[in-house]
């Protein structure tokens, strides 16, 4: 079983026969309620047993809009023996794809905050499953001098206004790049979910001019 943008992991035995010690080719098929590949719900990628080799563990990851329910993956073996092409499947494993109870999305990808200033940040929570609880919130890789307030979701609210803070010896740069990452208890199950990459620029503060009543000093002829 696996909730939809986690993983999970496929181990595989193989019996060689006496003397048969070529690498053999694994891959993943199945996971469909149609037609449609097994990429639609699944990520997986194919492995090589390598010579004597006798296990593997096959990573799956549920995407994001995975088909929900239980389907059938078999792994597909193939491998050459004295110039002859062999291809095995296992029996069919049930795999159980279950709903993610929350999703996290902000209002832009983008964000720039000056020195000793502020900027604002709206994050969003897409509830799934009745889920209604409180998700705290983790900011990673903020750079040096840089906060947010405040850190969660209210109970049953579907977003968040958040405040990025600059302070004035914050680090300057235009390529920060960060992450916000979720966390919500539903049924007893400790959930996480994490946006994509956001980037952020940090600025010097705007110039401020002087007001001043002093007479102009006389410009050279």
């Amino acid at each position: 079983a696996v909730d939809q943008d986690q993983s999970t992991v496929l181990e595989v035995l193989a019996t060689r026969r006496a003397g048969f010690t070529n690498d053999i080719k694994l891959s993943v098929e199945g996971f469909s309620a149609g037609r449609e590949p097994i990429t639609k719900s699944l990520d997986v990628k194919e492995f090589i047993l390598k010579t004597n080799e006798l296990s593997a563990k096959l990573p799956l990851k549920a995407r994001l809009d995975s088909e929900l329910g239980t389907r059938p993956v078999i792994v597909r073996a193939e491998a050459t023996n004295d110039g002859q092409t062999f291809v095995l499947y296992t029996r069919p494993v049930p795999l159980t794809v279950t709903p993610i109870p929350f999703v996290l999305s902000t209002s832009s990808p983008k964000y720039s905050v000056a020195m000793g200033g502020e900027a604002k940040l709206t994050i969003k929570a897409e509830r799934r499953a009745g889920f209604a609880g409180e998700i705290a919130l983790t900011f990673e890789n903020l750079p040096k001098g840089v906060q947010v307030e405040p850190v969660k979701i209210a109970k049953g609210a579907g977003d968040a206004a958040l405040t990025l803070t600059a302070s004035t010896n914050a680090v300057l740069g235009t390529n920060f790049s960060f992450t916000i990452l979720g966390a919500g208890l539903h049924n007893d199950r400790n959930f996480k979910h994490r946006t994509g990459a956001l980037k952020l620029s940090v600025t010097a503060p705007p110039m401020e001019t002087a007001a001043t009543n002093a007479v102009p000093s006389p410009q050279p002829k």
